[in-house]
């Protein structure tokens, strides 16, 4: 075995973390967990226009978004607004658990351990420091996000309709879901080793933090490349949604929420396979410094 992962290495594991999935279904069932919570979520969010909900949410939708977000189609509006809103806390104290859990299943099944009915245990010290790498991970993509959402601010007040300044504002207005793409891209990767070191480790975030960088620096060429191409698989959906207001003219806010919907299925496929293949990374390096 070599002294580091390579990039040659990167589609083989890649490809090998897809087969683990279709060979070990089981590291899906958190996953189905997580869609189920989220989507039983969104059902609850279409329902808050209806009674009995209604008599709750109903006075405080008409107080902070107006009475025509009650009615169709203001309602689908209003739906996917909160749902996004929710997703930051379900990403802190849900997703990091769900992630934790299939970082013990990975390691199991990498020492040719059967995964049965029962779901390793995390413990609750390392479900704390997961919680504070993913409130970390959060706050540097909304920066990211943030300070292009300067340059996009910045970008509408050019006047050109023609030559590069005009090309400049277009590539910046048009490309900013991408760029938030990218951005959850890199610091993807550049914190992919702190969860397994939490939890396989059990490393305290801050020394996690530390040590992730040392492992990044032999293996992040090909670790980029996994993440890279697997998030890819997100790519027609952001081309969809990109498009929304151009598109609205022609789908119904019925068709719009099935894109919604399906946007949540095919991220949580993406993170199955990444944190599958940040596990294996991490424990083939583990292997290498034996």
């Amino acid at each position: 075995m070599s002294a580091k992962i390579t990039v040659r290495q990167a589609f083989p594991i890649l490809g090998e973390a897809i087969a683990t999935l279709f060979r070990n279904p089981q590291l899906l069932y958190p996953f189905c967990i997580l869609g189920f919570v989220q989507l039983l979520l969104m059902e609850v969010l279409f329902f808050a226009n209806r009674f009995p909900l209604s008599v709750i949410c109903a006075p405080i939708i008409t107080r902070l978004k107006g009475p025509q977000y009650l009615h169709y189609p203001f309602n689908y509006e209003l739906v996917n607004h909160w749902f996004q809103s929710s997703q930051m806390f379900i990403y802190f104290f849900l997703t990091s658990f769900i992630v934790g859990k299939v970082v013990l299943m990975v390691a199991k099944i990498n020492n040719g351990e059967s995964l049965d009915a029962k779901i390793p245990r995390l413990g609750l010290r390392r479900y704390v420091n997961l919680v504070a790498i993913f409130v970390l991970i959060f706050i540097l993509v909304y920066a990211l996000t943030s300070g292009y959402g300067l340059l996009v601010r910045r970008a509408t007040a050019i006047r050109s309709t023609a030559g590069l300044y005009f090309i400049i504002k277009q590539a910046v207005l048009l490309g900013a879901p991408y760029f938030a793409l990218l951005f959850s891209i890199l610091v993807t990767v550049l914190f992919a080793y702190v969860i397994p070191l939490i939890v396989l480790d059990r490393k305290n975030v801050i020394v996690a933090f530390f040590q992730n960088f040392w492992i990044l620096g032999k293996t992040f060429m090909p670790l980029l490349i996994i993440i890279f191409v697997s998030s890819l698989l997100y790519a027609p959906i952001l081309l969809l949604r990109s498009n929304q207001q151009w598109m609205s003219g022609f789908l119904t806010p019925e068709i719009w929420q099935v894109v919604v919907v399906l946007g949540v299925i095919v991220l949580l496929l993406i993170d199955a396979v990444q944190y599958t293949a940040v596990t294996m990374c991490f424990l083939l390096n583990k292997d290498d410094d034996q």
